[in-house]
């Protein structure tokens, strides 16, 4: 099973966090259109990582996870040993996290 945490998207904030790479590469003496042209391709790229948890198909094994273009970053662990269940009243939930809602 998979839990993704948030969804890719393209944001104007990737384009903005290539700004100082351009200026690195501009220093670096790196033609201003190949600077520009890298720094488009960092901010797509960046635009496509997403981090999620995943359950392995047994259940034995559980990872959080980083997925950059389909390919996911993560170490698998042991999944806990379930000791109990607590079932709570749906408006004791508020402010937390529901893992896989959009």
């Amino acid at each position: 099973m998979d839990f993704r945490l948030n969804n890719p998207s393209f944001q104007l904030k990737y384009l903005g966090a290539a700004v100082p790479l351009a200026i690195i590469f501009l220093a670096l003496g790196i033609d201003r259109l190949l600077a520009a042209l890298l720094c488009v391709l960092v901010a797509v790229v960046s635009s496509f990582i997403y981090s999620g948890v995943e359950i392995s198909a047994d259940y034995a094994k559980i990872r959080d996870y980083t997925d950059i273009i389909s390919w996911r970053i993560g170490a698998w662990r042991p999944m806990p040993v379930v000791s109990r269940v607590t079932i709570k009243y749906f408006s004791e939930l508020d402010g937390v996290m529901h893992l896989g809602a959009n």
